[in-house]
């Protein structure tokens, strides 16, 4: 095994100066290949490329590795030149090692790129030029921006339950059980309302739950309210802060589902959008802000 500092100290010389030889603007390195379609636009919204997209590389045991926990390696060996684009996963909310632009990372302020595409009013503005493109009228009629306010609003207290347990090293909430929350088994008279009885299925899901998870843990609403609130963490953005990929996935559905009967492909067309605007909201915002820093 390489030294490991030394390892990533020269990788990261070797990435900046593969982007000089492309004449790129710089070298980022991605937590994964995906990640290139978000960030892309973003970046060249602040300072036009080419720019060396990176979507894994080498540890310092020689095999190809990827994901945050090889991005965060790099910390202390960034610059202008070589700099990273990640989520934020947790890290705003005090479960993992923080990062920033003074160290050369650019973040999501979101817990993943994914929930950038679920923010409320655009998400709403997409929909609704998407349908009247085709031309066609909705058999149900649907606004995400009120669905997602109601769902921000029920996820907050379940979001707080994971993320206090999680903080005290309690396990028995676990991933599985969180995304379980949020799984498909809808059917067409949920979708009505603006998916009333969407919200209340996962409300009564975590109902169900909450008792097996009381007898293990002392979960104290009001405190952890007040705890996480501190950290940027309320009812009217919790549901840009869960877990990116369950929150895209919900939206997947409920899109597909009310979108089929006017031929429109949701995802394609107003969910994964590459028509973003950046700027409007804080998440957003500080995003930018991090990204001008870097760059400019």
């Amino acid at each position: 095994m390489k030294n490991v500092t030394d390892w990533y100290q020269k990788l990261a010389v070797d990435c900046a100066n593969q982007a000089k030889l492309l004449r790129c603007v710089a070298a980022v390195h991605l937590e994964d290949e995906n990640d290139e379609f978000f960030w892309k636009p973003i970046l060249e919204s602040v300072k036009a490329g080419p720019y060396h997209f990176i979507p894994h590389s080498k540890n310092a045991g020689g095999h190809e590795s990827s994901g945050c926990t090889q991005c965060v390696k790099f910390k202390g060996f960034l610059n202008k030149n070589f700099f990273v684009c990640m989520d934020s996963d947790y890290r705003l909310l005090g479960l993992d090692s923080p990062v920033s632009a003074t160290d050369f990372f650019a973040q999501t302020y979101t817990y993943s790129f994914e929930n950038h595409f679920c923010y409320a009013q655009e998400l709403q503005t997409r929909f609704l030029a998407a349908v009247s493109s085709s031309g066609k009228t909705l058999s149900i009629a649907f606004d995400f921006e009120d669905f997602l306010k109601k769902l921000s609003v029920l996820v907050f207290p379940i979001l707080l339950h994971y993320l206090s347990m999680k903080r005290d090293g309690n396990g028995a909430f676990t991933k599985g059980k969180f995304n379980e929350l949020f799984k498909n088994t809808f059917v067409k008279d949920d979708y009505q309302g603006n998916g009333a009885g969407i919200i209340c299925k996962i409300g009564e899901r975590y109902a169900s739950l909450k008792p097996s998870l009381d007898s293990c843990y002392n979960f104290d609403l009001p405190k952890e309210t007040a705890y996480y609130k501190c950290l940027g963490l309320t009812s009217d953005n919790a549901y840009l802060r869960m877990r990116g990929h369950t929150l895209y996935n919900l939206l997947y559905v409920i899109g597909n589902f009310i979108c089929r009967s006017v031929g429109v492909g949701f995802e394609g067309s107003v969910l994964k959008s590459s028509s973003l605007t950046y700027s409007g909201y804080q998440e957003m915002d500080y995003m930018v802000r991090d990204v001008k820093q870097i760059l400019l």
